[in-house]
């Protein structure tokens, strides 16, 4: 059974675009998840919500830096600050202050050395130093042990949890040591318990990508030195994770380090202040739990951190205001503090959603709010299914249902599932933090109506369009004009069959008027679109009696082809017989052909009649001829000699001598670049080609490597005097340019009348070129090139190519004026600018 065209393309659009957008989906397509963001990103700012106020910063702010001093500062005002909020009543202390060494007192070294002294001599019986002197120095050194009262300090704190910090980016290394006791007792083992779900692996692969899920898995760590983390309570990574586009959405739980888990600052902080045990979390099929507190996360354990209070859920307080007593005890008593950089010369800023730019500091104090509340946005495993769902069921839609009822009826349907779609999504994210793709589904079904209602209006104006052609066939038919009813019929999509039924009528006529091979092809072509009445049948019969029949002889021309699959003898144009292709020129094919008349190899260059315009062909076929006979004219060492030209069989053709060598385009890349003495005597050669035939009242007009070819003894022909001009008369009417525009001088991309200096302002592009091995005009399409060479100035030769020798760079610099009366006046005066810098070099 043959499958309709119509239906086919009208199954086919939807079901791509359906496969296109889920694929999309499964495999996170960056292009289209990036448009989710800009939707989160406004939800969350118009979103609020009540929060209650459990965390406050203690910033190092630029006025504490202002007031205290540079920062770092010694460690005895960190420690000082802890005690002072100990006293305060906080509940628990989180640093994101990270010192991973111990501190360099070279004071408190010399302290220490002075009484080893005093107490060596003392076990030596010499008491020439009182004993108060020791105590003094003792208390001296318990004074400048800065790190000895932050150690002291935080095991006298509540809950005190200290960062940890690691590297994601660099490759783990094997020198790496290996994890400490107390780094063991601070992490944990988690079983992903999505995989006890025992899904299919397929499901399970296609479940991670629709949660944009990547496993945090670290090479380094950078801790707290090995006595301060020991008096800690706990520690947790500072870790931030942005997105591609600058934001700060979600924020890493838990990061893999040599096989165990570590919790982020913000989740120990939540848990210490909390009072659950570090033994007690857990990870579940929607993300992490301790005990009643339940914390959505995707597989790769991120969090969406929600910083949509209605209110400033975060209270932030200088650290020099809190020093000195400036803000009330109350505010910080049974309070989660942390402790913190916000300076913002010292420590980056990151976007969130609701577009502020905050300190690290401030972000994972959100976070802490959110698992403290339990106020969270989250991306449910059912969710993500929801969304495949989604385009799906838009999918079937689209094919099933659209294409069947009226345009407006569809419009209104279509908007209605839409709305639908879209205020579920805005209302669950508003009641309760679920965030719902909806861009994608939205964007599929916009893109998805639009392409089925343009296939709709396709297909009426196809049909208009046939029943237009159908009735003039039939017309032609009623008058007996059955050959162009036929072609007329043709024209029409035979699928159809009121058009099939038009084709069998006129094969019956044809069949009446005994024109029996017309009557086959009619029947057979009707056959491609599968059976019809009794066809086969008039087929099989017309068949027999063609075999039984002798036709009358007769003679039809075809085409000329050269150089044909089946030929066994060599084609001609004119006298030449064609050897063999060379290669595709300006404006056709370039053969090798051999003269039999003197037994010369030439090179023919083809002007095919079928690829010009009918209304351009008279001017193009006079212009070839008169450009032909104005180049096989010139007679030079440097220019291609043009033996013949003329006409044969719907192509015109001209005789050249065969070169054998290559053109400037392979030298003007790469290792095959010249050196500067090759570059001037090619150049100068050209430019005395040049110079001879201006002379002869010939313009090139496309001076270019291809068209320079370079002989094995250095000598060098200028190809293709006058083709341009053949190019540029056989345009279309869409103003198309045959070749590229890159050598072209300003008044050529201004399509001014041109002279000689027109080529010399194209050598000097080529001179460029073969010097530094780049075009000095580029641009990303045609229009911005012919700016280019119009009105920007080029890249000058000493900044590409600081070797390049003053001369060249002046002529180079001559030839490339934009303005004619700054250029050579003629070639000659290039060619001796040429030679005196050839002079100069030697």
């Amino acid at each position: 059974m043959r499958i309709k065209k119509n239906s086919f393309s009208n199954w086919f659009s939807p079901i791509l675009l359906t496969l296109a957008f889920l694929g999309a989906l499964v495999f996170d397509f960056y292009p289209l998840r990036s448009l989710e963001y800009p939707v989160y990103d406004m939800l969350s700012r118009i979103r609020k919500r009540q929060s209650a106020n459990a965390v406050v910063i203690v910033a190092v702010d630029d006025e504490s830096i202002r007031d205290i001093g540079s920062w770092p500062w010694p460690r005895d005002y960190i420690s000082d600050m802890v005690r002072q909020l100990s006293e305060y009543g906080a509940n628990t202390l989180g640093f994101c202050l990270l010192y991973p060494t111990s501190e360099l007192n070279s004071g408190l070294e010399e302290i220490r050395n002075v009484r080893k002294t005093i107490s060596e001599q003392q076990h030596l019986g010499e008491k020439r130093n009182p004993i108060n002197l020791d105590r003094l120095l003792e208390n001296s050194e318990k004074r400048l042990d800065h790190d000895g009262q932050l150690i002291s300090a935080v095991r006298s704190a509540r809950n005190a949890v200290l960062p940890l910090l690691f590297d994601m980016d660099h490759p783990a290394s094997n020198n790496e040591p290996e994890l400490s006791d107390w780094l063991q007792m601070n992490s944990v083992v988690l079983q992903n318990k999505r995989e006890d779900l025992k899904l299919p692996s397929v499901v399970s692969t296609a479940l991670a990508r629709l949660q944009n899920e990547r496993k945090m898995i670290a090479s380094r760590v950078s801790r707290p030195f090995s006595e301060l983390s020991r008096k800690s309570g706990a520690l947790g990574h500072m870790n931030l994770t942005v997105d591609r586009d600058g934001v700060i959405r979600k924020i890493p739980l838990v990061i893999d380090y040599q096989g165990r888990q570590f919790l982020s600052l913000a989740l120990q902080v939540a848990r210490k202040y909390m009072g659950f045990r570090l033994t007690e979390i857990e990870s579940d099929s929607n993300g992490l739990s301790l005990k009643l507190m339940k914390i959505p996360t995707d597989s790769a354990y991120q969090m969406l951190i929600d910083c949509s209070g209605r209110e400033n859920s975060i209270r932030k307080f200088s650290f020099s205001d809190v020093r000195e007593g400036k803000i009330p005890a109350e505010i910080f008593r049974n309070a989660i503090v942390l402790l913190g950089i916000t300076a913002e010369e010292i420590v980056p800023r990151y976007r969130t959603s609701v577009r502020c730019e905050v300190s690290g500091v401030e972000i994972i104090a959100h976070a802490v709010e959110n698992m403290v509340n339990g106020k969270y946005v989250s991306r449910p495993l059912w969710g993500s299914t929801l969304e495949f769902l989604a385009l799906l069921y838009f999918g079937v839609f689209l094919l099933l249902v659209i294409p069947k009822v009226k345009r407006k009826i569809g419009a209104l349907i279509m908007g209605i599932f839409l709305m639908t779609w879209i205020g579920a999504s805005v209302v669950l994210f508003f009641t309760n933090g679920i965030w719902l793709q909806t861009v994608r589904p939205l964007l599929f079904a916009v893109i998805g109506f639009g392409l089925v209602e343009r296939k709709r209006l396709i297909d009426e104006k196809e049909d208009e369009k046939v029943e237009l052609m159908k009735s003039l066939g039939i017309a032609l038919q009623g008058q007996g004009m059955l050959d162009m009813a036929f072609e007329t019929f043709s024209k029409c999509p035979i699928e159809k069959r009121s058009v099939k039924e038009a084709l069998y009528n006129l094969g019956l006529d044809f069949e009446r008027k005994s024109m029996l091979t017309k009557a086959l092809a009619v029947y057979e072509n009707i056959l491609k679109a599968g059976t019809f009445k009794d066809i086969e049948e008039r087929i099989k019969r017309l068949r027999e009696i063609e075999k039984k029949v002798v036709m009358p002889p007769g003679s039809s021309k075809k085409q000329p082809t050269l150089l044909g699959k089946e030929e066994t003898v060599k084609p001609t144009l004119g006298r030449y017989e064609i050897l063999e292709e060379l290669g595709k020129g300006a404006v056709g094919t370039v053969y090798l052909g051999r003269d039999p008349s003197i037994n010369r190899e030439v090179a023919i260059k083809t002007l095919t009649y079928a690829d010009v315009a009918p209304d351009e062909l008279e001017d193009v076929k006079m212009r070839f001829f008169r450009e032909a006979e104005a180049a096989g004219r010139l007679s030079h060492p440097n220019i291609v000699t043009i033996f013949d030209v003329g006409e044969d069989s719907g192509i015109a053709y001209m005789a050249m001598e065969l070169l054998k060598g290559d053109d400037l385009t392979r030298h003007t890349r790469g290792q095959n670049m010249l050196p500067v003495i090759r570059v001037l005597s090619i150049i100068l050669q050209v430019a005395q080609a040049l110079d001879y035939a201006h002379n002869q009242g010939v313009v090139h007009r496309d001076i270019k490597p291809a068209n320079i070819i370079l002989l094995g003894n250095d000598q060098v022909k200028v190809a293709d005097f006058g083709i341009a001009r053949v190019i540029s008369a056989s345009k279309t009417e869409t103003g198309t340019i045959f070749g590229t525009p890159n050598y072209m001088s300003p008044e050529q991309v201004a399509g001014q009348k041109v002279d000689g200096r027109s080529d010399l302002f194209s050598l000097g592009v080529v001179f460029y070129e073969l010097l530094t091995g780049t075009r000095p005009f580029k641009g990303d399409g045609v229009t911005t090139l012919m700016y280019a060479i119009a009105k920007s100035d080029y890249v000058p030769l000493k900044k590409i190519a600081p070797k390049t020798p003053p001369c060249c760079v002046k002529i180079v610099d001559k030839l490339l004026a934009k303005g004619l009366n700054k250029r050579f006046k003629s070639a000659a005066l290039a060619v001796e600018q040429i030679q005196m810098c050839q002079k100069t070099l030697k």
